[in-house]
């Protein structure tokens, strides 16, 4: 692994880490990609109607992926191989 393959896997981590921990900041993600898809269907001609989007918990598993994407990172650029 090199030094580039290191700083993407910690940058994904990271903000995986941030996606998972922040209280509502996923939802927002998710309401944010709908109504923009909502906006770019409407445009086309496409509308559909959508139905209300639900709360959804907070998706603290991503966390968890972070930093076990951070942790492999980490040892795949120290360990020889």
């Amino acid at each position: 692994m090199n030094v580039q393959q290191l700083a993407i896997c910690l940058g994904w981590g990271a903000l995986l880490i941030v996606l998972g921990l922040v209280p509502g900041l996923f939802q927002r993600l998710v309401n944010g990609v709908q109504n923009s898809i909502k906006l770019f269907s409407e445009q086309l001609g496409w509308a559909r109607p959508i139905g209300r989007v639900e709360a959804r918990r907070q998706p603290t598993w991503l966390a968890g992926f972070g930093a076990a994407m951070l942790l492999i990172g980490v040892l795949g650029y120290f360990l020889p191989g």
